[in-house]
């Protein structure tokens, strides 16, 4: 009874001190006087919807960090792109060896081409019935493998290639068990594919120059060769021509430094060929006649 008493008695202003109401320490906020309930509402909406300080610091580093690396790895790959030029424009090549280079690769793609086509048999007309005409293309076929062996001898295997569609190793064996008198053998010589073959060749001019021309030849010979009338047949596949000396950057095209007259080569061939008949010609025209006359009769250079 006396506690309740005690606290009944207190006046109103010892209740309101002791309560911490109105000195900041306890008790709800008082309100600032004409700002709406409204307004205090939509400020606290706004401030629990807008990310924190710490939140919009980490979201600025994040970005800043992105950029840099974005310029870190631009940077990098303009690097790259330039050390590539400069190795393209340090690293030099000399175009007589690219011409050599891609004279061989014409004369080896032709090869597997000629590989996988089926063998054909020998274009000329004969009545294969009349054993002096087999016995003579059999003449001319032993002429021709004495001369394609002598070529084999002289020319290294990049410079001569027999096209395996001649079938040469077959040609070899029936000529080795031929029996003059067996008409049966005599006509499968006749009718076997004709001996057919490339040649590569590097005519230099003469001095002052240092100029060099690469050929690539195909060549076949016909059933009568080497009679009087029955001239190979040549055709050109390759040519072009280079300084030996100079040197470019690797990333240049190869280009020839002048051009060919190569239907009046092919004339001249002939005409050089009827000369030389009923001999072996190949030999002498590609050693020969070719390195004396390309550059003086059948060779344009380039204007610069």
């Amino acid at each position: 009874m006396a506690a309740r008493k005690s606290c009944t008695h207190l006046t109103w202003s010892e209740a309101k001190a002791k309560s911490g109401e109105g000195n900041g320490k306890g008790g709800k906020k008082t309100v600032a006087k004409n700002v709406s309930h409204g307004k205090i509402l939509a400020d606290k909406i706004i401030m629990k919807q807008q990310p924190s300080k710490q939140n919009k610091i980490s979201d600025r580093q994040a970005a800043r960090k992105a950029r840099k690396e974005e310029e870190r790895a631009k940077k990098i790959e303009e690097k790259r792109r330039e050390e590539k030029e400069q190795q393209l424009l340090q690293a030099v090549v000399k175009p007589h060896h690219q011409s050599l280079e891609r004279m061989r690769m014409t004369a080896s793609a032709l090869s597997k081409k000629i590989q996988q086509e089926k063998p054909k048999e020998a274009r000329e007309e004969f009545n294969y019935n009349e054993i002096d005409i087999l016995k003579t293309i059999a003449d001319c076929k032993q002429s021709q493998l004495d001369e394609i062996l002598a070529l084999e001898a002289m020319c290294t295997n990049d410079e001569f290639r027999i096209s395996e569609g001649c079938e040469l190793e077959n040609l070899r064996n029936k000529m080795e068990a031929l029996d003059e008198t067996d008409e049966t053998s005599l006509r499968s010589i006749a009718r076997h594919p004709p001996i057919s073959f490339t040649l590569q060749m590097t005519v230099e001019d003469e001095a002052p120059y240092d100029l060099a021309a690469h050929v690539l030849m195909s060549l076949e010979f016909p059933n009568l060769y080497p009679l009087d009338g029955a001239k190979p047949r040549f055709k050109v596949l390759y040519f072009m021509i280079t300084d030996k000396t100079a040197v470019c950057n690797a990333n240049k095209p190869l280009e020839s430094l002048g051009f060919l007259d190569e239907s009046n080569l092919i004339d001249c061939i002939e005409s050089e060929v009827e000369t030389l008949l009923p001999y072996p010609c190949v030999y002498e025209i590609t050693s020969t006649w070719l390195p004396d006359n390309l550059f003086s009769k059948f060779i344009t250079m380039k204007t610069v």
